[in-house]
């Protein structure tokens, strides 16, 4: 019986913890919610060279590529990235800047040789299109608003401020395990991170987004610090905060696109094997 009751007030205990954890995680994302940024005017904000790096015939890339163009922000140079001249994303690139030719969009080909990490690769020979000093790279399978860019940029003009990074919400495919994952996103991981902060400042990034200024990417190496990490991100965050400088999360949530291919991926394991 002894054993019993120990086991029972263990349980209550956990049930307890578990239920004042989900109450502070609920918090923080009210809390994430009713934050307004305070904007600059537009004589206030700096050029901007916003790079995407792409790879392969994503869905629904045309309509992303779209939303990162229509930014209503005054100077806003887009940079797409493909590492070959084969990759199915160029002709879909191209398409987009063809029919936006007012947006100023540029197109790189190429990747940088000996990179083990593939985005890093993709992202390198774009920095020679770059003609601005703040810098927002971004993934291609992300969706944003008009106002992306002006929300994104705004902490950096706060003292002390190294980089700006995004928490991400899932958007599914409609098929059951995306919508797995994306309840995993939405549910566990952003209450996760905004709960982590309340023991400090963040010390590193998070994927879809993240914003800079190139002195402050001069000082922690460039890019070419993160070429042989995979988790470039979570680098990038770690090398700006060892560096002196504040890592912030936006309060711009971006949306990920989930999806599932099971079949798909099964095949392509089973014919490898």
């Amino acid at each position: 019986m002894k054993l019993f009751r120990c086991l029972a007030a263990a349980i209550d205990v956990a049930a307890m913890a578990a239920i004042a954890y989900a109450g502070v995680a609920v918090l923080c994302v009210a809390r994430l919610k009713r934050a307004k940024p305070e904007l600059k005017t537009i004589d206030e904000l700096p050029p901007i060279s916003l790079l995407v790096p792409l790879h392969g015939e994503e869905a629904d890339l045309e309509e992303n590529l779209r939303a990162f163009a229509m930014q209503d922000y005054p100077v806003c140079q887009l940079i797409f990235g493909v590492s070959r001249i084969d990759d199915g994303a160029l002709a879909i690139a191209r398409r987009v800047a063809a029919a936006l030719p007012d947006r100023n969009i540029e197109i790189n080909v190429g990747e940088a040789p000996g990179v083990l990490n593939p985005k890093i690769a993709n992202v390198l020979p774009m920095l020679r299109l770059v003609r601005h000093k703040v810098l927002i790279l971004a993934d291609s399978d992300t969706r944003v608003g008009p106002t992306y860019v002006r929300t994104v940029a705004a902490p950096l003009h706060e003292p002390g401020v190294g980089v700006v990074t995004c928490l991400f919400a899932g958007v599914p495919n409609g098929t059951f395990t995306a919508k797995l994952a994306a309840m995993f996103i939405n549910e566990q991981f952003i209450p996760s991170v905004l709960v982590n902060c309340l023991f400090g400042p963040p010390r590193h990034c998070l994927g879809p987004t993240n914003a800079l200024h190139s002195a402050v990417l001069s000082v922690i190496g460039g890019f070419e610090a993160l070429a042989s990490h995979l988790a470039d991100d979570f680098m990038l965050g770690s090398y700006v905060a060892a560096g002196g400088f504040r890592v912030v999360i936006s309060d711009y949530v971006v949306r990920t696109i989930v999806r599932s291919e099971e079949r798909r991926v099964g095949k392509e394991c089973r014919s490898r094997w």
